[in-house]
């Protein structure tokens, strides 16, 4: 690039350009962090019988352990510790049910929680609640329901255990469902009161609330309803009351009893998902998840179950909700669709979208914590095909994968020391880990880091855009160095009395009637002209042009001494005449030549010029047979004597502009007797 100021203005904005194309790959090679972290901080070998979680009993901020025994001298036991102290343990000759067994809630307010343990024996479920730090028994063994057994096996489990004030009680009831899956036996929500120790159930029927039980006063009388998820397997026929054949609209009230009679809204296979909404309305999902022409969509009802709006929705076995709550708890009356290929939508109380956004697929959640102790839950999902487990917030749009390996079951819970940041422990198969979750430093830091990325790649864009503007600058300035050294060449061969004499020789011509030859001067000269002004910007020319300027030159000298001189010019084949040399260079050795050696013989002058190439070395040979260079002394009173000046100074120059190391050599000849006969230059110019 020349330097100019407008090329200046050019290259800034350039560097700016390259520098903000420089960001691309590093945001495709370095994508933004998650915004949360998590890290293992300690895992430990377990027995796969033993499980073990933390939970504040007592509200001092101190988590105590809870360890389980499913398999205790064919017994099942619980031993409860604080801090390194042993409070007690309890063993029972009944087995604890499969997997959800044990909740933790303070039913009647006193600041210290109950242990709520669901058993098993024969065809029975029993429930035990324990006063969590003294270890006495609130219920011991309590009855709740028979079940039978599917070739053998138990297939019930108990879901959505909950302490929930549903009507005007002072204190909270035990809500929780069982539900059977081939067996049949049992499908029912249940609610104790553990003050009057009375159990409460739902009527019968094939389909009940499989899970997620929701309670939520829709009609503001003061006594909540029970929403949740319901499951159709298929089992019962379709005369059973409630058939699992098809799915069904429920809301239960404060009594378990329906809210309104109960209608079908589809069929199986599939499910429903209810979500409460506020001015007594609610939303219900139903998902076909077969194949048929039943379509799956959401539905706005009232308190009644009446049908108010409806939107078709897209779902498949593949696609299935995850999550369909009243989301966020500032606005209760939008929806929240989470589906297991990552979409997430935000509905308003019309079905109309609100927001929509994509994030990782998904997989079943198990839970849900309030792990960092911000005041909002997390979501707890394995993520099978890395063999681990996922931390994702609330909206999904942040995930965090830890490596916890394979598992059948897991049993999240908060480990808490005083004023210490919270950990999440995990209980798995085999292994205990304990994870510390919080804010990525780096994700807070990433735009100061790119943008320090950026400031470095700029500034470094900068200082080379500087450095090759002083090396554009340096060249300029050689040009122009070069260009004004040139100038004083041709100023000398167009000076004034230069110009005077050849037009004066012409008018000579003229006046001898010789018009032929004068008009031929008169062309030769015009060529010296338009050569000299075609060639005035350029530093370098080839040997072939500065042959054809040397010669026009030549020419008109030879007209003006008279025919003096002879000359003759010997190029070699084997000479590439494309070459590039400094504009003027022969030319200045020849003109020295004439000038200086040719001009002052008395005898007939001879000028040669010859041009050697030895594969990449040019030679350029100027020989004369003037008068020699210390007889030319005698004449150059009128002489600058900066005509080799003028050529050192331009050869070095362009050393500096073209890196091309040119040099000459000045023979002083003689004669046999020793006279002075002449003068040779020889050029030597790398070509290679």
């Amino acid at each position: 690039m020349i330097f100019s100021p407008e090329n200046t203005n050019q290259l800034r904005v350039i560097t700016f350009l390259i520098s903000l194309l420089a960001l691309i790959p590093i945001l495709l090679l370095y994508p933004k962090p998650e915004k949360y972290k998590a890290e293992i901080l300690s895992e430990k070998y377990k027995v796969e019988t033993k499980i073990e979680t933390y939970n504040d009993l007592d509200f001092d901020g101190l988590s105590e352990l809870i360890r389980f025994d499913l398999d205790f001298l064919n017994q099942s036991s619980i031993i409860v510790q604080k801090g390194n102290k042993f409070l007690y343990q309890h063993n029972f000759d009944k087995p604890f049910v499969n997997v959800y067994f044990f909740f933790f809630g303070d039913y009647n307010n006193d600041n210290q929680k109950e242990i709520y343990l669901f058993q098993h024996a024969n065809d029975s479920i029993f429930l035990t609640v324990i006063e969590s730090l003294s270890g006495n028994f609130i219920l011991k063994e309590f009855y709740i329901d028979t079940y039978s057994k599917f070739n053998g096996r138990i297939d019930f489990s108990i879901q959505s255990q909950q302490l929930i004030g549903l009507d005007k009680v002072e204190n909270k009831q035990l809500v929780f469902n069982i539900y059977c899956a081939f067996s049949k036996s049992i499908r029912h929500i249940y609610k104790i009161n553990l003050d009057t120790k009375k159990l409460q159930k739902s009527e019968e029927g094939g389909l009940s609330i499989y899970k997620n039980i929701r309670a939520y006063d829709i009609d503001k009388d003061g006594e909540k309803e029970l929403f949740g998820n319901f499951s159709m397997f298929g089992n019962y026929n379709p005369t059973y009351p409630y058939s699992d054949l098809f799915g069904w609209l429920m809301v239960y009230g404060h009594n378990l009893a329906f809210k309104f009679t109960p209608y079908k809204i589809g069929k199986y296979p599939g499910r429903i998902s209810t979500a409460p909404l506020q001015n007594n309305k609610f939303a219900a999902l139903y998902e076909h998840l077969g194949e048929g022409e039943d379509s799956s969509f959401i539905g706005i009802y009232n308190g009644k179950g009446i049908l108010l709006n409806k939107r078709n929705v897209a779902s498949s076995i593949e696609n299935e909700a995850l999550l369909f709550v009243t989301e966020p708890k500032d606005a209760p009356n939008q929806l929240k669709l989470i589906q297991k290929n990552g979409e997430v939508t935000i509905y308003d109380s019309q079905l109309d979208v609100i927001k929509h956004w994509e994030t990782k697929p998904l997989n079943v959640i198990w839970g849900t914590l309030d792990i960092n102790n911000d005041g909002i839950n997390e979501y707890i999902l394995p993520t099978p095909s890395e063999n681990g487990l996922t931390i994702a917030t609330p909206d999904f749009k942040n995930h965090v994968k830890l490596a916890t390996g394979s598992f059948k079951y897991i049993y999240p819970s908060i480990y808490q020391i005083n004023n210490k940041k919270p950990l999440l422990f995990i209980c798995q198969d085999k292994t205990n880990y304990f994870i510390e979750y919080s804010k990525n430093v780096n994700y807070t830091l990433y735009w100061f880091y790119i943008a320090g990325f950026w400031l470095v790649v700029f500034g470094l864009l900068v200082l080379l855009g500087y450095y090759n503007q002083m090396i554009a600058k340096r060249k300029y300035e050689n040009e122009k160095q070069i260009g004004e050294l040139q100038l004083l060449s041709i100023k000398n061969q167009l000076a004034p009395h230069f110009t005077f004499n050849i037009l004066n020789s012409i008018g000579g011509l003229y006046n001898e009637r010789d018009a032929e030859k004068a008009n031929l001067m008169i062309g030769r000269y015009a060529k010296l002209l338009r050569q000299a002004v075609f060639q005035s910007g350029k530093v370098d020319t080839t040997l072939k042009d500065e042959l054809r300027y040397t010669e026009n030159y030549i020419l008109l000298e030879q007209f003006r001494y008279n025919k003096k001189f002879d000359y003759t010019i010997e190029i070699d084949k084997q000479v590439n005449q494309t070459f590039q040399l400094p504009k003027l260079l022969i030319h200045s050795f020849v003109e020295n030549a004439i000038k200086h050696g040719l001009k002052h013989l008395k005898e007939k002058g001879d000028l040669k010029i010859q041009a050697h190439q030895n594969n990449s070395l040019a030679k350029i040979i100027i020989t004369d047979n003037g008068i020699g260079r210390e007889k030319a002394k005698e004449y150059s009173s009128m002489s600058t004597g900066k005509g080799l000046e003028i050529v050192n100074q331009t050869l070095e120059l362009y050393f500096k502009l073209k890196n091309v190391k040119i040099e000459y050599k000045i023979d002083d000849l003689y004669s046999g007797k020793g006279e002075p006969n002449g003068t040779r230059v020889t050029i030597t110019i790398p070509i290679g």
